[in-house]
């Protein structure tokens, strides 16, 4: 490589925060590496809330140890002491005015005793032991999949909550060979998703579950941020437009200034990229607006008093007919993570599809949802704390079809040398997906401006 590059990265969440810590490692000290970050905190998504009694996520809540990613970077960043592990508790999911454990996918029984379903819905699901797999490649929605094998009841009342409430997504609209291939991987070797669960299920429980880090997964962003230093990390910075300089690099327009890099990485929502990119990528900006992104909302009650709960928290179907998507009980699931004495429950709200919610005023908001906590738990009249953070356009739709979009974007990116994505629209919204695809980001960079392909300053 010769001379010192720079590297540009629009986009100071976790992503970003990621991408240009690895870029940093591989590309050495000379480079000049700067992150731009609109708002006035690094970290995006990834916060916590901290008083003197308690702690709690106001976004993602865990690490997926089978995924190690994210585990990895905490490690690697001198956290590893700080690593915990959730209670050995159950969740549950809500139906029909109860609170049931569950199923546990190894153990068929467990879906046979379950009331969520109804008699009739606990037989179909033995009719997956007779049906065919399918044949054919293309993709369908979680919903569909779910239905098709083991029928309409545990695609609404299991998957529903447990796959499509994580992603804030219409279960009949969200990809499954996006997010969840593993499951046409088991109907293919296994024939049945009744014969297979069991082993995947058993291969994901020695894989160590979920981990969380004492204190706040925020701590996380502190030590990303503390690496790359103030001059690297540009807050309060909102780029306007990103356009090739004509000489092989690429400028960058910031707060009123240019700022020109031999390599940019978007780490930003895709519509948002996509605006960026508007004059300077026409095709590529057109696909990338054509993302739909949901917001969400985070409701965080505290008080002094009992849990009012036997479990973690609970899931809640689309079609159960609440505001939530589902509550945690941080202060159970967390220990350590309050005050002896105290209860903490996050709630959340927003799905594609789902009821209204973001023109509720805050108190409207918090009323709403601690009735809905309410009628699940025994709870008090009041909380003693109420925080609410709203996310906008937080997550994205992975709609059916999302891969062969995601080549498509692909495509379109290799026209433009020097140009990089990452971040949650593309292939995986986890914290681990996310760490891993700005590692990847990061390689690509490297690999690019170590090629000979950029100019010589």
């Amino acid at each position: 490589m010769t001379g010192a590059r720079t590297l540009a990265i629009i986009g100071g969440g976790i992503s970003g925060l990621a991408a240009a810590y690895f870029a940093r490692k591989l590309l050495g000290p000379a480079a000049e590496v700067r992150v731009f970050e609109a708002s006035d905190r690094p970290g995006g998504k990834v916060a916590t809330l901290r008083t003197d009694d308690f702690y709690v996520e106001l976004g993602p809540d865990s690490l997926v140890a089978s995924k190690p990613a994210a585990i990895d970077l905490a490690v690697e960043l001198g956290l590893s002491e700080e690593l915990v592990s959730p209670a050995p508790l159950p969740a549950f999911i809500y139906w029909a005015g109860r609170l049931h454990p569950i199923p546990n996918p190894a153990r068929l029984r467990s879906f046979g005793l379950s009331g969520l379903f109804s008699p009739v819905g606990r037989v179909r699901i033995l009719l997956d032991l007779l049906l065919p797999p399918r044949r054919d490649e293309a993709d369908e929605s979680v919903g569909a999949f779910f239905a098709r094998r083991l029928g309409r009841e545990v695609a609404e009342r299991y998957a529903d909550p447990l796959f499509a409430g994580l992603y804030s997504a219409d279960v009949y609209g969200l990809s499954l060979l996006a997010l969840f291939p593993q499951y046409r991987e088991i109907e293919k070797r296994y024939g049945s998703l009744v014969r297979g669960l069991g082993a995947v299920r058993r291969q994901a429980a020695e894989a160590g579950g979920l981990k969380s880090i004492r204190g706040g997964l925020e701590r996380l962003v502190e030590a990303l941020a503390g690496r790359l230093g103030p001059d690297e990390v540009r807050l309060r910075s909102p780029v306007g437009a990103v356009a090739p300089a004509g000489d092989g690099r690429w400028v960058v327009q910031a707060g009123g200034e240019s700022f020109a890099a031999d390599a940019v990485v978007l780490a930003v929502p895709a519509p948002a990229a996509g605006k960026l990119l508007a004059t300077a990528a026409q095709a590529l900006a057109g696909l990338l607006g054509r993302q739909e992104l949901v917001s969400v909302g985070v409701i965080v009650f505290a008080y002094r008093g009992e849990p009012g709960i036997s479990g973690t928290g609970f899931l809640v179907p689309a079609r159960a007919g609440l505001l939530i998507n589902g509550a945690t009980w941080s202060s159970v699931k967390w220990p350590g993570s309050a005050r002896p004495g105290w209860t903490v429950i996050r709630a959340y709200v927003g799905r594609a599809g789902g009821p209204a919610w973001w023109e509720l005023t805050d108190e409207e908001l918090s009323g709403r949802v601690w009735a809905e906590l309410r009628r699940v738990a025994r709870l008090p009249e009041k909380p003693e704390v109420i925080f609410i953070r709203r996310w906008p356009d937080a997550l994205p739709q992975y709609r059916v079809g999302h891969p062969d979009w995601a080549a498509q974007v692909e495509r379109e990116l290799k026209n433009l040398p020097g140009l990089f994505l990452t971040g949650a629209s593309y292939r995986g919204v986890g914290l681990a997906d996310l760490v891993r695809q700005a590692r990847e980001a990061a390689g690509h960079v490297a690999a690019y401006l170590q090629s000979g392909r950029v100019t010589a300053k």
